[in-house]
């Protein structure tokens, strides 16, 4: 009971899984808004979070919590990082060999879909690629 003059609309939001992997839990975190929607940010790319919202009176009381009718998967992104130690490990006159480290599956912010090779002279492409190894042989250069 209670008079609930609206002052601020609140929800907590607590990340359940990232990027496919369960378990990958946060701990809630509260965002507030005197407007609606209450809007998480920043949120994560390619999670999953899972809240309840109450309606907060001038005095900070609450109404009864309501939970969000589902949990809410976030949009996919580019990966936080490029992949690491890109190496150069052989190469002719027309060939070139890299290898490089993967990205880690908790900085993909989605699903892998594969590493973008290209190799431009000045300002035109003479090879592109997208492969799913750690590494390359890049043939037919000149």
């Amino acid at each position: 009971p209670g008079n609930y003059n609206f002052q601020k609309f609140c929800c907590n939001f607590t990340r359940t899984s990232v990027s496919g992997i369960q378990g990958s839990s946060k701990p809630a975190v509260e965002m507030c808004s005197a407007t609606s929607p209450v809007i998480l940010s920043p949120a994560e790319e390619d999670a999953i979070y899972t809240g309840q919202c109450v309606v907060r009176n001038t005095a900070n009381a609450a109404s009864p919590p309501a939970r969000l009718p589902v949990p809410t998967k976030t949009s996919e992104a580019a990966p936080s990082v490029a992949p690491g130690s890109l190496k150069q490990v052989a190469s002719t006159a027309t060939t070139v060999n890299l290898t490089w480290m993967p990205v880690d599956s908790y900085k993909l912010n989605g699903v892998f879909r594969g590493y973008n090779i290209t190799c431009r002279r000045k300002s035109a492409i003479v090879y592109t690629k997208t492969l799913t190894g750690t590494d390359a042989t890049i043939q037919g250069l000149v």
